[in-house]
């Protein structure tokens, strides 16, 4: 319906809202956003990239300073674990004692053996006690005997004897721990040094024998211990 004359008609006003900027998030605030120390106005994100960069800078140097310093990383010394954990029985340079038989130039398989589970076979006045990996580091155990087998090696027939022999068929060849009388079986000596016998199992007492190659015991060794246990 017309509106009466002299009425004034209201219309509705159109009132602009406020514009909202977007909403700025993650990156792009930082990218956004300054600081200012002593009146210089920095973007946000190059003092983020900064600070990142001193963090890891800093944290090579710690790590390398702890390889460095503290040397918790070097791998075990042998003849420092050998002085700590083996001298008191076996003697300082490993060449036996009242308490325990000379072991240099080890067997490494049946070395480990023995360590892990201990021994009492060898008529001595106490036996061997086993080391659990917790008491001694496969790391340690391997540092030991290569400390070991770094030793020079003997040339004359007796002290090849003492060596590589003694430990089981005793001082006279006739006896030991296998209790087996190698004099009269020496014409068989090179065959069982380099084929040896029992494998790995090494707590067979009476089956099982190492076998050495030639660079542990070369042809020239062989003749001499061979000579000296025919004169046993």
């Amino acid at each position: 319906m017309p509106a009466p004359r002299g009425a004034h008609v209201l219309m509705p006003r159109l009132i602009d809202a406020p514009r909202r900027e977007p909403l700025l998030t993650g990156s792009s605030f930082l990218h956004a956003c300054t600081v200012t120390v002593n009146g210089i106005s920095t973007p946000a994100m190059r003092i983020l990239y900064a600070l990142v960069l001193c963090a890891a800078a800093c944290g090579t140097e710690v790590a390398a300073g702890d390889d460095m310093g503290s040397g918790s990383n070097q791998p075990p010394d042998g003849a420092a674990e050998f002085a700590d954990t083996c001298a008191t029985c076996h003697g300082a340079d490993a060449m036996g004692t009242d308490k325990a038989p000379q072991i240099l130039s080890p067997v490494v398989g049946y070395a480990t053996y023995v360590v892990r589970h201990g021994r009492n076979d060898m008529g001595y006045p106490a036996p061997m006690d086993l080391f659990q990996v917790a008491d001694l580091s496969d790391a340690q155990l391997t540092a030991i005997l290569a400390w070991l087998d770094a030793a020079p090696r003997p040339t004359t027939g007796k002290d090849l004897y003492t060596r590589y022999c003694q430990n089981c068929h005793g001082a006279n060849g006739r006896s030991g721990r296998v209790l087996k009388n190698i004099v009269r079986e020496v014409n068989n000596l090179a065959s069982e040094v380099r084929f040896g016998h029992g494998g790995t199992n090494y707590a067979a007492r009476y089956d099982y024998m190492p076998s050495w190659t030639i660079d542990q015991i070369s042809d020239a060794d062989l003749t001499a211990l061979r000579t000296y246990v025919s004169g046993l």
